[in-house]
């Protein structure tokens, strides 16, 4: 709770900043903010490595004890040269990385999230995913995901009664499909709740003037406002969003290294919400390349 809060007031001055005229005093403050975040952040890395014990080298592979076993038997029934290069393709392949193992942990933050908001954790599903993920892009990867999913659970994917209400699960889904691309890989991220509130946006958007009620704004024109630095329908702030401080981060992570993210959006429905696909295209061989610099 007490590392939620200290970012949670890191995340608010930045938003308090994007709304105003920057000065030297704010910008101060919200550096103030950052640092103390990384001071708790820092406490409790350290009990957790230190004191409990539970750290966790990159340089080591976790390995399930029946892999183990099936690379020992390939090994001790081997009868030629051709099995033996089998087995070495299935050590290499300890080394390697998909999406859903990239990812995992922050999978794993949907039970917490979804217990908060009152929801049935959803279910995550990972199509075409067998693709490896450069250790470089990981990270990024991460970051961008954990508001993905976040945004999903908040806004996305109705309570249990709402769901089942219109005939769906109980719980929410969420996709994952990756599709591959020459140097790259392209993600198509949806999950099947009601999808944008288009009413919502647009009202928000001509409160903060970035539309205006006279002029004519097409759906995807809407929809890219959550892109917008400090943008948010969320009249009151809670633990898991509401500061506008989300989806303007996850763009700038993609830019920050050559990648993009775009809406592929269904119809309006009558209630005002549309249906929506989020494409992220990104290149990893660009990516390295601005990594190292």
């Amino acid at each position: 709770s007490h590392l939620t809060d200290c970012t949670h007031e890191a995340e608010q001055a930045l938003k308090e900043l994007q709304q105003s005229k920057i000065t030297e005093i704010e910008l101060n403050n919200v550096r103030e903010h950052i640092k103390s975040s990384f001071k708790v952040f820092e406490q409790y890395r350290r009990i957790n490595n230190e004191i409990l014990g539970r750290s966790f080298s990159v340089n080591k592979v976790l390995v399930e004890r029946q892999s183990l076993q099936d690379i020992y038997n390939s090994i001790h029934n081997a009868k030629d040269l051709s099995e033996l290069e089998r087995v070495e393709s299935q050590i290499l392949f300890l080394f390697e990385t998909k999406m859903e193992q990239v990812v995992a942990d922050e999978i794993n933050l949907l039970d917490s999230i979804s217990h908060s908001l009152g929801k049935p954790t959803p279910k995550v599903h990972f199509e075409n995913d067998r693709f490896i993920i450069p250790e470089s892009a990981r990270s990024l990867l991460r970051k961008v995901v954990v508001h993905l999913l976040r945004n999903s659970c908040d806004h996305g994917i109705e309570k249990a009664e709402h769901r089942i209400a219109k005939g769906k699960t109980k719980e929410g889904n969420i996709y994952f499909r990756m599709i591959e691309k020459e140097g790259g890989i392209c993600i198509h991220y949806s999950d099947d709740g009601r999808g944008l509130n288009i009413n919502q946006i647009r009202k928000v958007g001509e409160q903060n003037g970035l539309l205006t009620k006279t002029a004519q704004a097409t759906l995807l024109e809407i929809a890219n406002l959550i892109f917008e630095p400090g943008f948010s329908t969320h009249q009151q702030t809670s633990e898991i969003s509401g500061r506008g401080v989300g989806m303007d981060a996850v763009k700038a992570f993609l830019k920050e290294v050559g990648g993009t993210i775009n809406f592929v959006l269904g119809e309006e429905n009558k209630e005002g919400f549309a249906s929506f696909i989020l494409v992220i295209d990104i290149d990893f061989q660009a990516f390295s390349a601005n990594h190292a610099a």
